[in-house]
């Protein structure tokens, strides 16, 4: 009797935690359909504002800077996206900016998926804003994806 009830208790705490048959590392879309989840995709579009952009080859870009440093670049990461689901599910955009110029040179704001970097005076010579964005979406899964944006 005594191994009878532990039998029905195992059987029943199975189920219950098992979601009585459910499959949820596959879970569905409420249709029956398999909801199959993709990694996101990270994009950083570069706009110059008003220096010149001289080329662009893949994930380089290089431009003549203006006489007026005030001009910032504008990195945009809205066109990162995630695979599944609505496509609008990117929770977090973090933003790593270097440069090959002195540590203080780059003024950077980033806030979500934009980021603005004003460059200094000795952006007047030559040398590299290394552009990195890191999003994740809301199955907390990350992409990355990398610029180079060369001053000369």
């Amino acid at each position: 009797m005594i191994k009878k009830q532990i039998a029905v208790v195992t059987t029943v705490a199975v189920l219950a935690f098992s979601g009585c048959g459910e499959d949820r590392s596959h879970p569905d879309d409420g249709t029956g359909v398999q909801i199959v989840y993709k990694n996101p995709t990270a994009v950083i579009d570069v706009n110059g504002t008003a220096h010149i952009k001289q080329d662009e080859n893949n994930s380089i870009f290089t431009y003549r800077v203006d006489n007026n440093l005030s001009n910032p670049f504008i990195l945009n990461g809205d066109r990162s996206q995630d695979n599944d689901e609505n496509n609008q599910s990117i929770q977090s955009y973090d933003w790593n900016i270097t440069s090959t110029f002195s540590e203080d040179c780059l003024d950077i704001n980033s806030t979500g998926s934009q980021s603005v970097v004003k460059l200094c005076d000795e952006a007047f010579t030559d040398g590299d804003i290394n552009v990195t964005l890191k999003v994740i979406d809301d199955e907390d899964v990350a992409a990355t994806t990398n610029v180079v944006i060369k001053i000369n």
